[in-house]
């Protein structure tokens, strides 16, 4: 699964990986105080979504 993430309107102010994700901490906060991601854009979206089908997964 491919995600490109837009994120090329702050890619002067954050940081971004080598993939164009903003790279977020477990707050979602970038390298800029003040500065908030969230959602596919970040760095920890694909993760978000394989540790809930994993949780999912156990419930059935």
């Amino acid at each position: 699964m491919a995600l490109t993430a837009m994120s090329q309107m702050v890619a002067d102010l954050v940081k971004l990986d080598e993939r164009g994700r903003i790279v977020v901490d477990c707050a979602n906060r970038t390298n800029v105080p003040g500065i908030f991601a969230a959602g596919d854009v970040t760095d920890t979206f694909a993760e978000q979504c394989w540790l809930q089908s994993v949780k999912a997964q156990k419930l059935c």
